[in-house]
């Protein structure tokens, strides 16, 4: 719930949240909010049109559409991760 995502955020430590793609603006907002360090939000795209998936690349660095196998949901992570790291040294 909200109460706990703030909590959450305040406590810090994350490199990456996962948020519904309808949330994640909500959650970003959030973010700003609870003042949370630097985590990449991504974006879960499960259902959405090819409209929204677009919109999504515009507004966040990366996003994950589902439904996606363990496999490439990992290399996805691995992906984002490397991503984050390479934001993090520029």
């Amino acid at each position: 719930n909200a109460t706990e995502l703030e909590q959450a955020l305040r406590q810090g430590g994350w490199d990456v949240l996962l948020a519904d793609l309808a949330d994640s603006a909500d959650v970003r907002s959030r973010m700003k909010n609870s003042g949370a360090g630097a985590p990449l939000l991504v974006p879960v795209a499960y259902g959405a049109t090819g409209s929204e998936i677009a919109q999504a690349k515009k507004e966040y660095q990366r996003i994950l559409k589902g439904p996606i196998k363990t496999y490439a949901f990992l290399e996805a992570m691995d992906d984002i991760l490397a991503f984050r790291n390479k934001l993090l040294k520029s």
